[in-house]
């Protein structure tokens, strides 16, 4: 039986198995570079203009690899973008249904505003802020503004590009952030000649009277929640599912599959090595050659390897330690028992317990994305968990309607449609139209919705 030596894969990982012992051997790592291009860290010393984006400045980018690497995380985004916008976007106005007990959306068609829709595209303005929010839980939408103080465009801001100013620490403004640097060169070296600087507007506090008493004819609205200690960046799903571990259990899946099945190995022992004992060990690894990186790392595994035969019909322990309520160990060994576990549906378990946990921690259903426990993990639920799943999806979206559809009633505000078109609330409402999926005895199979519980 042919065995394999340590083999480096995407972002630091390494994989090795001994075939006579049955012993395999993987590492996580951390993403340093992609595909296409290598990063190279900025010199930070001294910079006080603006806030990091993660330890190294390239958050964005590292989550960017994670949904690459992943056969999950870009489907799970596109469909909850799907699901809440597909319907298209309406205006009109809200009133109270007959039972006084629901809100009535009473759509409008008025040339005026469909003529602005198209100019700021707003389709695509709408599909790229969701996409960016689903994935970040931060957007930054970009309103230009005419002499007269109205809204001409709209435009979303990719995320990756997107820096905050640090805080006034002085000044009638003392705490805000009104200044937003963003540059497609984050990645390279941050040069300030590379990068606009935008005024941006509080988004907690009345953005259209800020806009009104402005200068400039272009704003950004940097909008986040500030809680949990996060004052510039809303941590995301994405960063959750990396330090929980899910993500590496679910790429690390194809990586023994493809083993497997190109090699026909056979394992009874599964070593797992902690991404972070080589930095606590080896202080300045993440600072060698990828040669010098790979030379320790065989080093440990021969060293590992050689400690395990001694003990064959011992003990081993691995010491775990405790930090807060995340339990995690240098090296996790696991006893995979008989070959027969490895035929052609090894892991099938193991992949739809991940794919469950990821779902869910991105804030969806499984049952929506064709992953459903049970019957060896295969089949994607009946049809009527499908639907229930789908509507409640659905009615459980309100507030993330709200926070994209911001700048479309900023625009109502400044270029006067409330009074002109607001009926007699005088106001303007914004919504997608939603599709509820019914049952077949309602005669049909989707019905549209226009009413707020």
């Amino acid at each position: 039986m042919k065995g394999f030596d340590i083999v480096s894969g995407a972002a630091g990982t390494f994989a090795y198995y001994e075939p006579n012992m049955g012993i395999a051997i993987t590492k996580g790592g951390s993403v340093t570079t992609d595909e296409t291009r290598t990063f190279r860290n900025a010199d930070f010393r001294g910079r006080s203009d603006y806030a990091l984006w993660g330890d190294n400045n390239l958050l964005p980018f590292e989550v960017f690899q994670e949904i690459e690497e992943s056969s999950l995380l870009d489907p799970i985004i596109n469909k909850k973008t799907d699901m809440l916008t597909s319907g298209g976007l309406m205006y009109g106005h809200i009133d109270i249904a007959e039972d006084g007990l629901s809100k009535v959306m009473k759509p409008l068609i008025l040339s005026e505003i469909e003529d602005f829709k198209d100019q700021v595209e707003s389709d695509r303005h709408i599909k790229e802020k969701t996409i960016d929010f689903y994935t970040f839980k931060n957007t930054c939408d970009e309103l230009t503004i005419d002499v007269g103080r109205r809204v001409t465009g709209i435009y979303s801001n990719d995320m990756s590009e997107v820096r905050l100013a640090l805080q006034n620490r002085t000044g009638p403004r003392k705490g805000m952030i009104d200044k937003v640097y963003i540059s497609a060169d984050w990645r390279d070296m941050y040069m300030e000649e590379n990068a606009e600087i935008v005024d941006a507007v509080d988004p907690y506090f009345d953005v259209t009277a800020q806009i009104k008493a402005g200068r400039s004819f272009k704003y950004v609205i940097p909008d986040r929640l500030q809680n949990r200690g996060r004052k510039y960046y809303q941590r995301n799903n994405i960063e959750n599912l990396k330090k929980s571990g899910w993500l590496g259990i679910h790429k690390s899946i194809p990586l023994w599959k493809d083993a497997i099945m190109t090699d026909k190995v056979s394992m009874s022992i599964h070593v797992e090595v902690s991404e972070n004992y080589w930095n606590r060990k080896y202080p300045k690894f993440g600072t060698l050659s990828e040669s010098e990186q790979k030379s320790i790392e065989k080093k440990e595994v021969d060293g590992f390897l050689n400690f395990f035969k001694k003990k064959q019909g011992g003990v081993f322990m691995s010491k775990f330690k405790q930090v807060g309520k995340d339990e995690y160990s240098d090296w996790k060994i696991t006893y995979l028992g008989s070959d027969k576990q490895f035929g052609e549906g090894a892991y099938i378990e193991d992949d739809v317990q991940s794919g469950y946990v990821i779902t869910r921690g991105m804030e969806i259903m499984p049952v929506l994305m064709g992953v459903t426990p049970g019957q060896g993990g295969m089949g994607a639920g009946s049809g009527s968990d499908i639907r229930m799943a789908h509507n409640a999806h659905i009615l459980g979206c309100k507030a993330d309607q709200r926070t994209i559809l911001r700048p479309y009633y900023y625009a109502s505000a400044l270029n006067g449609w409330n009074e002109k078109y607001g009926g007699k609330n005088k106001r303007l409402h914004w919504w997608f139209e939603n599709f509820f999926i019914a049952t077949l005895d309602h005669g049909r199979d989707t019905k549209k919705n226009n009413s707020e519980s």
